[in-house]
């Protein structure tokens, strides 16, 4: 796994097969139960995907990117239980976001959770962003903040990075981003994200582990 570690938190990049992406694809159905009532997102089509994921290889395989993180790049205060088991973390909710023109996510965090694995199972964007900036004109980036401005250059506050198709974007779930629009009825942007906590069984066994470093301290 690839990490950026533009400031505090690291972020986790990992990338899926087509076949996989295909699999997501052929998975994210409107008529899937609607997700929009507990998402901050400003997109139409944000629907409940884990239920019609449950059981498969592909939801298997986002639990390992996961896992790859937290033991490989950051696991915050559970770095004390490495290795990492599949048995200490749990899906908490998936969704998908089949982003249309002008709608886009407003910076937010995942509040609540443990880490975050989104996933870009197709991106098709070829219209730019219709006025002039003075960083870049493609649409539909995608952006993560860090505390607040740095005066003088000292440092970043904020990354950017443009999502390709079989992209996978793994970070601290409090860790602020949020997404700019698209600007074409032509183009296509779905991303898939998946919350992630710390299991009972992770919180027992770390316990466990600092109870033991306190008898031998």
């Amino acid at each position: 796994m690839k990490s950026l570690k533009p400031f505090g938190p690291s972020i986790g990049l990992e990338k899926l097969s087509q076949a996989e992406c295909n699999h997501l694809m052929a998975t994210c159905d409107p008529s899937l139960p609607n997700a929009n009532k507990v998402l901050v997102g400003l997109i139409k089509e944000e629907k409940s995907i884990l239920s019609a994921l449950e059981g498969s290889d592909i939801l298997e395989h986002i639990k390992d990117i996961a896992l790859d993180y937290l033991n490989n790049v950051d696991s915050g205060f559970y770095s004390k239980l490495k290795p990492i088991l599949k048995s200490h973390i749990d899906f908490a909710g998936a969704w998908y976001n089949n982003q249309k023109i002008y709608e886009h996510q407003p910076p937010h965090n995942h509040i609540g959770h443990s880490i975050v694995v989104v996933v870009f199972p197709h991106i098709d964007i070829t219209a730019p962003i219709p006025y002039d900036r003075n960083d870049s004109n493609k649409a539909g980036l995608l952006t993560f903040y860090h505390s607040g401005n740095l005066n003088d250059g000292f440092g970043k506050s904020a990354i950017t990075v443009e999502p390709k198709t079989g992209d996978v974007y793994v970070f601290p779930a409090d860790l602020m981003h949020g997404t700019l629009p698209i600007y074409s009825e032509e183009d296509s942007r779905y991303s898939i994200s998946f919350n992630l906590i710390f299991s009972e069984k992770a919180r027992k066994d770390l316990s466990k582990i600092i109870k033991k470093q306190e008898v031998t301290d």
